[in-house]
């Protein structure tokens, strides 16, 4: 159990900086889509890792693009 927590936790790690880049890209679309899947996303890593998230929810609900910020 201690070594799936690990990977639980290592998961998490490589899947906070994907989330980052996609939030920021450039592609309005793609920033639809993490705006989208944000709230499964944050249901998914937790309380304590959706916190880290909190930046990102708050940059997305203030995009200059009334579909990603919708």
């Amino acid at each position: 159990e201690e070594e799936d927590d690990v990977d639980l936790h290592l998961l998490r790690c490589k899947l906070i900086p994907l989330v980052t880049r996609a939030a920021e890209d450039g592609d309005w679309s793609v920033r639809e889509e993490v705006a989208c899947d944000m709230g499964a996303l944050c249901l998914g890593l937790g309380e304590r890792w959706s916190m880290v998230l909190i930046d990102l929810v708050q940059s997305l609900m203030r995009d200059h693009d009334d579909l990603v910020s919708e």
